[in-house]
């Protein structure tokens, strides 16, 4: 793993360059990663590690300008860990990389967090365009090789604000968490020890209440603080 330093060198300094931090378990992607974009003067990778927890300590004067975290399907507290990577490198944006996560969840984490999000099968071209229109402020989804539309990530309707967030209950609460974040009514019902029946019950309950049809509505509104 790298040590995070500031920036010190005249290429490295230009305002030209993307200043990237390139976050994955898998030590052979990450080589894969690097050198695509080692081919290119764009970019600038600062660090690398395995996890946002093995990153090293803060350094006086660390820029960057994207995180790169490629995720996994068992990958958990995404908002958390999003929330302290924000927190550090306040004007960092952040592209996660996924495999092997159903529509649901990969929207709604980048619905929850405002993150950009790219399949790992995505093609060296389609990267480096999209850190670079990330990089301009583009909020990036997906790719041509994914059959999920882009289409299906938009806001929230002034109809859905329509809700009675009040009248939800501590669990319902919780269960709204655990839906922005992607799990399934079998993952929910794992944890909470109950049956899958009765986790769908719930969710039943909470559409009623807030007024909406889909998990994506909830984990919308639950990004936008409005639960």
């Amino acid at each position: 793993m790298q040590k995070l330093t500031p920036v010190q060198d005249k290429a490295s300094q230009s305002n030209s360059l993307i200043h990237l931090i390139l976050i994955d378990r898998n030590e052979i992607m990450r080589y894969g990663i690097r050198t695509i974009l080692e081919k290119t003067s764009e970019f600038h990778i600062i660090c690398e590690a395995a996890s946002p927890e093995s990153l090293p300590a803060s350094q006086p004067g660390e820029i960057a300008d994207i995180i790169v975290w490629a995720i996994g399907p068992d990958e958990t507290n995404l908002l958390n860990i999003q929330q302290k990577l924000a927190q550090r490198f306040t004007n960092a944006k952040l592209m996660l990389l996924a495999s092997g996560i159903e529509e649901q969840t990969l929207l709604s984490i980048s619905q929850t967090t405002g993150a950009s999000c790219l399949m790992k099968e995505v093609k060296a071209t389609e990267l480096t365009q999209s850190l670079r229109m990330l990089n301009t402020g583009a909020q990036v989804f997906f790719s041509s090789c994914s059959t999920f539309p882009l289409e299906k990530v938009n806001q929230v309707s002034d109809s859905d604000l329509t809700t009675d967030f009040g009248s939800l209950t501590k669990k319902e609460r919780k269960l709204v968490e655990m839906i922005a974040l992607g799990h399934t009514n079998k993952e929910i019902a794992m944890t909470m020890n109950v049956s899958e029946k009765t986790i769908k019950n719930y969710v039943s309950k909470i559409f009623s209440k807030l007024h909406v049809t889909r998990r994506s509505q909830v984990a919308a509104l639950f990004g936008a603080g409005k639960i």
